[in-house]
């Protein structure tokens, strides 16, 4: 069976979003638009194609931001994206406009987020989904943590750091936490002084890493830097050493070592966001 993306349209000022209502063989229930992935295509471009057949919206790929994740009782992949637009006009189009009689309705309706909750959605958790994405983000606050992550390169040599912490241990690169009222560059300045004794010149912002936490979301601001002064020392947050790029395959790294190094090696990566499917898993996305 095939694998399926849908997409969670909503409109933050009149805070709805749009679903399709469904009637059939007398059951009224309501779907997330969305379909299943063709042979050859991405999930997005699935996500992309399915929202303009099915509810006659007309959008690009990067508009789409991964929302959620799910495997269904079939062995199916199931990707939620989520994008934000005013009211637009909708029509019923491609096959469920074929398959359409008085018996099989399909209707797209803006729903108020706040009633989301009290109709029959399908597959239930994305009740849970929606809320959390709309109903949380109607204010604008949320909690965030920022910290900072330097990628220091000496000819074809990074610096890596063996990190103690048992929840989050191997080698990494350094970094830590901006102080309040502390920039962004100032901060990676001292933490990199801190942690290994060199001091950055010109560090260059790469990307940003992010993932959630209680209430809000945990950002990683990604520099560079390939001039430095001083002398290596190493620090209670763990011992310092440099390696070839040839070597750090052999290397015990953290979890999430490698997709992180393709946000410093590869121009069209800006971003490396988790999110969390509804059965507890992390998902990495490098946008």
């Amino acid at each position: 069976m095939r694998d399926r993306a849908a997409v969670v349209m909503w409109c933050k000022k009149e805070k709805k979003v749009l679903l399709l209502h469904r009637i059939k063989h007398g059951r009224s229930y309501y779907v997330v638009p969305g379909g299943g992935v063709e042979d050859g295509e991405s999930f997005q471009q699935a996500a992309v194609r399915e929202l303009f057949e099915e509810v006659g919206v007309d959008i690009q790929e990067d508009a789409l931001h991964p929302l959620c994740y799910h495997e269904d009782e079939n062995g199916r992949n199931w990707y939620y994206y989520a994008i934000c637009d005013a009211l637009l006009d909708t029509r019923v189009g491609g096959p469920e406009a074929q398959r359409a009689s008085a018996d099989n309705i399909y209707e797209p309706l803006w729903i108020a987020v706040d009633d989301v909750s009290n109709i029959d959605l399908w597959p239930d958790y994305m009740r849970h989904e929606i809320a959390k994405h709309c109903i949380a983000k109607n204010d604008r606050t949320e909690r965030v943590e920022l910290t900072t992550m330097c990628l220091i390169e000496k000819d074809d040599m990074i610096l890596l750091q063996d990190r103690h912490k048992d929840s989050w241990s191997g080698y990494a690169l350094p970094g830590g936490h901006v102080e309040p009222g502390e920039s962004i560059v100032a901060a990676v300045r001292r933490e990199i002084k801190e942690e290994t004794g060199l001091e950055i010149e010109d560090p260059q912002l790469i990307g940003v890493k992010q993932f959630p936490i209680e209430q809000g979301r945990y950002i990683v601001f990604l520099f560079k830097a390939s001039k430095f002064t001083g002398t290596l020392i190493s620090s209670d947050e763990g011992h310092m050493e440099w390696f070839c790029r040839t070597d750090i395959g052999g290397l015990k790294t953290v979890s999430d070592f490698a997709d992180l190094m393709a946000v410093f090696d590869r121009p069209e990566l800006n971003e490396f966001q988790y999110t969390i499917d509804p059965d507890g898993r992390w998902i990495i996305h490098l946008l």
